[in-house]
């Protein structure tokens, strides 16, 4: 499997469990919903990275 299709298949995987996380963001106790939030913008950081990488070709 060459680079290109793992960053792919890693962007498709990230993006499915945000998306997740984000329908369940009601159920989150108010306490623990700012580090939720935190960690949502890092995965949403996180797949912006992996993007840039993919449309540099990997590199």
């Amino acid at each position: 499997m060459d680079v290109n299709a793992k960053i792919k298949k890693e962007i498709e995987r990230l993006e499915k469990l945000v998306a997740d996380s984000e329908t369940i963001m009601d159920q989150v106790p108010s306490h623990l919903r700012p580090y939720q939030e935190k960690a949502l913008e890092l995965q949403k950081s996180y797949i912006a990275k992996l993007e840039y990488m993919l449309a540099n070709d990997g590199k």
